[in-house]
């Protein structure tokens, strides 16, 4: 497995002490993780394991490469697209010159190799075949593209030819061993000659074969219905008679015809690509293999008259199963586009474009079609990247009707043929949000799966299955209701995707006040967790903040956990929810009551015996002011009672002294007469802090007092009340600095 790699890079490369052994070079390189591992030992600066996976998927392994190749260029290291090309295909010895490079390039030092010379006095019967030569060209791992496969093909059979031609120049006389003829028995000789003799006495004689014309469309006889167009008689009038060389309806296109009539047009401002495309000659063909090499404009500009030309390609796909699968084959190269690219978009918009005109025309037709026809291809696409599935599944719905018992059907034709269940699910996912209206049926279905993907080993398909529960609830919450069971069980589930579907589920049965108990309990079990992610804490968050006011359980847990989070995920929790209020978007801070929290806080302060505020709290006060509201100013009164001592004290403590300056600033902007009326209590901690005071604290002070100052009345007139109040000692230390000289 090893074989091939000089013996002093190999004990190089088992120094590293890499994430993952280096058992089979072939293998173990193809994904590019473990080149990533090697570099990040001598760059860990530069190239970050996170942004890595160690997976065997041709995406992931496109994805790690191109990350890899950008590195290599700026460092100049010899790593050529061809060895890479051969790594990730899994060539024979495609691996030993990447990691020669590689020993090279970091240690310095050159390699002395010895190749093992062929022996070229093979017989002729063990070289390759030609079949042989073209599946090593094209390894069946490679993205399918036609036109580049067959120019790969051509010129792996050329090269073979070729080799064939010199080695028969070299060696003339072939080496197949001799075998002798076979003589048949005399016996069987004669046995033959008498059944000769005996067949040539009868003669067989065959009925003339007659020939009608059918006018009736070949999908129609399938379907054992009558034509649309029913056969007319013939017409005596000679101009009912069509005439030769005359322009064919649309209806009588076939689908290449009317998409080169689309595509030819543009031919002549595709730049660079123009020149490439000059290889294949058919425009179609052309426009789809130099796709990815067109600018956005002229993209868009051939997809937006493809779209109207979607009623013809509708009619020309519905004369005959062949055409209908022409649209696709032609475009399924596309499909394998980034799911973020235009012409993926692009694609996708046509095709269910065309699906929606020809269920108008006869959705019986579009469905059988696309079920027979293309449905397993779209199978096959569903399991390489995940993040097509919804697009692909939004073809399959756009060729059948949309009612209930169509997608039932369709969903039981997928089931058919995924082989993997947590495929299915994830599809079922997708598809559920997909639905205009349920039947019972649906529902039971969607609920069959729900709970069968609920206990599997994936967490992904686990967060699926419960994303399709959500659903089911607005329609039934009583099938939720009746799962409860299955759902106290998954409180304990460390996956962020499956706590954060919990949140949703138990936010859902809060808000139509079902068990309300039971939901606050599976709330409180996710959010204990001390693997809790920031984006799970920050979602349950807002989903749960609107409910607040109902019970004061579930009040004091979402409480717990904000005081419970680390200060920098707070902090940032808090800066982006407030970014994400401002455009209107669903956030904690537009959902939570805003004073109801601070009071919250205060409680749970006073109920602990705590003598000083912490970061925590201090960060949700002035979160709870920058988001206050004027319809809650009594409450915010009471607050400001309960905790008006603590806050100032906090003016005295270095490592919140920031913040609580910042908190008594919001609180003296949103109620300035009620703020006016506590600052005895902040004289108090001026007289700890100046002239001795920590020099931090007194800087800040100094900066609040302006700020506070800068207000206007009637906090303009307090502080000058409060200054008046300080002895020469503290205002010698700088204290009323561009206040007193106003």
């Amino acid at each position: 497995v090893m074989s091939g790699l000089p013996r002093e890079v190999l004990r190089w490369l088992q120094s590293l002490a890499l994430t993952f052994p280096v058992k089979n070079l072939r293998r173990d390189f193809a994904n590019g993780y473990i080149v990533a591992d090697i570099f990040s030992k001598f760059y860990p600066q530069e190239v970050a394991m996170h942004s890595f996976e160690n997976a065997a998927g041709l995406s992931r392994k496109m994805a790690n490469w191109d990350l890899l190749e950008r590195f290599f260029r700026k460092h100049s290291i010899p790593i050529s697209r061809a060895i890479i090309n051969d790594v990730i295909h899994c060539r024979q010895d495609a691996a030993i010159p990447l990691v020669e490079a590689i020993y090279t390039f970091l240690t310095n030092k050159s390699i002395q190799v010895v190749r093992p010379v062929k022996d070229t006095t093979a017989p002729a019967y063990t070289r390759p075949t030609a079949a042989q030569v073209v599946r090593e060209a094209i390894p069946t791992s490679e993205i399918p593209n036609a036109p580049t496969n067959q120019a790969k093909a051509a010129a792996a059979l050329d090269q073979h030819k070729k080799q064939l031609f010199e080695k028969r120049l070299e060696d003339p006389a072939p080496r197949f061993p001799v075998s002798k003829p076979k003589v048949r028995p005399k016996d069987r000789s004669k046995k033959l000659e008498a059944m000769e003799t005996r067949g040539s006495s009868h003669e067989v004689l065959f009925n003339e074969i007659q020939v009608r014309q059918v006018q009736t469309k070949v999908h129609q006889l399938r379907l054992g219905r009558p034509s649309v167009d029913p056969v007319q008689p013939e017409s005596t009038n000679a101009e009912a008679q069509p005439t030769v060389g005359a322009t064919p309806t649309p209806s009588d296109l076939s689908v290449m015809e009317v998409l080169s009539d689309c595509v030819q047009g543009h031919t002549s401002h595709w730049g660079e690509a123009e020149t490439q495309a000059r290889h294949y000659p058919d425009p179609v063909f052309s426009f789809v293999s130099e796709l990815i090499n067109l600018p956005d404009d002229i993209v868009s500009e051939v997809y937006a008259n493809l779209s109207t030309k979607d009623d013809s390609l509708a009619d020309a796909c519905l004369s005959a199963p062949r055409e209908f699968l022409k649209l696709f084959v032609t475009f399924l190269p596309v499909l394998h586009f980034p799911a973020d690219s235009l012409a993926f978009a692009s694609t996708i918009n046509l095709l269910m474009s065309v699906g929606g005109r020809m269920v108008g025309k006869d959705a019986m037709v579009a469905e059988g079609f696309f079920r027979e026809l293309v449905l397993p291809r779209i199978v096959q696409l569903l399991k390489g990247d995940s993040s097509k599935i919804e697009a692909l599944l939004g073809i399959m719905y756009s060729y059948c009707a949309n009612t209930v018992s169509s997608h039932i059907s369709s969903i039981k034709a997928l089931q058919e043929l995924s082989d993997s269940m947590d495929m299915f699910v994830c599809c079922l996912s997708k598809l559920i949000s997909m639905e205009a209206s349920f039947s019972e049926d649906l529902l039971d279905l969607y609920m069959f799966y729900c709970v069968a993907g609920m206990h599997v080993s994936s967490p992904t398909v686990r967060a699926a299955a419960l994303s399709m529960l959500t659903t089911i609830g607005h329609h039934r919450m009583d099938l939720v209701v009746g799962e409860m069971d299955r759902l106290e069980v998954l409180v304990n589930d460390t996956w962020w995707e499956v706590q954060l579907q919990l949140l949703h589920i138990a936010s859902m049965m809060i808000d139509t006040e079902t068990q309300i108990e039971s939901a606050i309990q599976i709330v409180q079990g996710v959010l204990e967790q001390r693997t809790l992610s920031p984006h799970v804490l920050s979602v349950g968050l807002a989903s749960l903040a609107r409910n607040m006011y109902k019970t004061d359980s579930l009040r004091q847990i979402l409480v717990k956990s904000m005081l419970n989070a680390r200060e920098d995920i707070l902090s940032s929790l808090f800066e982006a929810d407030l970014e994400t209020s401002q455009l209107g978007n669903r956030a904690l801070t537009r959902e939570w009551h805003a004073a109801t929290v601070a009071r919250t806080v205060t409680a749970q302060v006073l109920d602990e015996g705590l003598e000083s505020l912490e970061m925590n709290h201090l960060l949700i006060y002035r979160t709870a002011l920058r988001s206050a509201r004027n319809e809650n100013i009594p409450e915010w009164q009471t607050w400001l009672d309960e905790t008006k001592e603590l806050i100032y004290a906090s003016l005295c403590d270095e490592d919140v002294v920031y913040l609580a300056s910042h908190v008594i600033e919001e609180m003296c902007a949103f109620l300035p007469n009620e703020a006016s009326q506590t600052f005895p209590y902040l004289l108090t901690s001026l007289r700890l802090l100046f002239p001795h005071g920590p020099i931090e604290c007194r800087q800040y002070v100094r900066d609040l007092l302006l700020a506070l100052y800068r207000l206007g009345d009637p906090i303009q007139v307090a502080i000058h009340q409060l200054l008046r109040q300080c002895t020469t000692d503290m205002l010698r230390d700088g204290l009323g600095e561009g206040i007193l000289e106003e």
